[in-house]
């Protein structure tokens, strides 16, 4: 789908987000009751999250699935550090350099959904193929809102977790190198300190009315990644920068966590569509 944009804002929001959200001290329950708070909190808040702009309605309201077209994604978070210095980490990839698509990119693992499959399924055999993922190592909490992505079909993200043995697990994960180039953590914490958001110009179809929408799109920045793996063919870069669909995605997982006053304060109003005319 071919489309223009421009820049029209980047406003930094990460302070005003909660610390609780992004560490832990020793005062919490044990390991295994915090992922169920975790677990707990994605379950109640995952249907209320973010306002649905236009696209998202339309995923939504489809039915069926396309394997020709619709894909899904594992959004992979961990707890790791120190009991008294527990943080909350996502799991991403960066595409690699020949990949025909969004080359260099940052991704969650995932791909297109295969005849039969469930959204679950795919996106676990996606992240055992591209970065070596044991299904065993892998519990499930559900799926997020389907996002419409153009020439991608609709994209449904997978929320799950690794909660025993996590360093070890981690540890095992290895780079398919025609797919993916590196593998590496990304603290809540530091994803929150340097949350921006630019508007995207999208032209119109003829269907309509050839009026043009726009999408308030989040930019991420992991400024302190730890690399798990890294393909043989390149090095890997100091810091990394999150955005397209990937930080629509990891918005919205966020956003599942987040307290409810701090998703009406600030992120609920971070991905919408705004209808406007042409001179805009």
């Amino acid at each position: 789908m071919l489309f223009r944009f421009r820049f029209v804002l980047s406003i930094r929001i990460g302070a005003a987000l909660p610390h609780s959200f992004c560490s832990f001290s020793d005062a919490f329950p044990s390991f295994g009751d915090r992922i169920l708070i975790r677990r707990d909190n994605f379950n109640r808040n995952r249907p209320r999250i973010l306002k649905r702009n236009e696209k998202s309605l339309l995923a939504e309201n489809r039915q069926g699935i396309s394997t020709a077209t619709d894909c899904a994604t594992l959004v992979l978070f961990c707890q790791l550090g120190a009991p008294s210095a527990e943080e909350s980490w996502i799991l991403f990839t960066q595409r690699a350099k020949r990949m025909k698509h969004h080359a260099n990119e940052i991704s969650f693992p995932g791909g297109r959904i295969e005849q039969g499959e469930s959204v679950e399924t795919a996106a676990i055999r996606e992240a055992e193929e591209e970065i070596g993922l044991d299904p065993n190592d892998v519990e499930l909490w559900g799926t997020l809102r389907p996002l419409f992505f153009g020439e991608a079909g609709v994209v449904t993200p997978v929320v799950a977790t690794i909660g025993q043995n996590v360093e070890q697990r981690l540890a095992s994960l290895r780079c398919a190198d025609a797919e993916v180039q590196n593998i590496f953590m990304a603290s809540v914490s530091d994803l929150l300190a340097r949350i921006h958001y630019t508007t995207f110009r999208f032209s119109g179809k003829p269907s309509d009315d050839k009026m043009p929408f726009f999408f308030r799109m989040p930019i991420f920045h992991s400024t302190k990644p730890r690399l798990l793996c890294n393909s043989s063919l390149v090095n890997c870069p100091e810091k990394f920068r999150i955005w397209g669909l990937t930080a629509r995605t990891l918005l919205e997982a966020l956003n599942a966590f987040l307290p409810e006053d701090a998703k009406e304060r600030e992120a609920s109003e971070l991905l919408r569509t705004v209808k406007t005319d042409n001179s805009c």
